[in-house]
């Protein structure tokens, strides 16, 4: 993604939505020139038995993106898999939506 971003000289990067099934770590470190140009916010799919298959962990992610300032909010969660919400942003307001007969 850096190497994107330089070439076509974006002028903006609102979000970015990872699912790259257990690389998310590695994209998010190919992406660190936006991220720390633009501070997009972020949905990840986190499937840590497919992170540690990449020779990465959930909390490495984590880490990392925390150094650069972002803040974690779990959006959903499974026994295998977490969508997770990252933003550098001071106050979140996220629409909530519980699936039929969930509250």
């Amino acid at each position: 993604m850096d190497k994107y971003v330089t070439h076509v000289d974006l002028g903006r990067l609102d979000l970015i939505k990872i699912d790259v099934e257990g690389s998310g770590l590695s994209a998010l470190r190919g992406a660190g020139e936006p991220l720390r140009r633009f501070s997009p916010d972020i949905i990840c799919e986190v499937f840590p038995e497919l992170l540690d298959q990449a020779g990465d962990a959930a909390w490495k992610l984590n880490e990392y993106l925390y150094v650069l300032g972002y803040s974690d909010y779990l959006i959903h969660d499974e026994a295998a898999l977490s969508n997770i919400y990252f933003t550098k942003a001071t106050r979140l307001d996220l629409p909530v939506w519980n699936p039929p007969g969930q509250h």
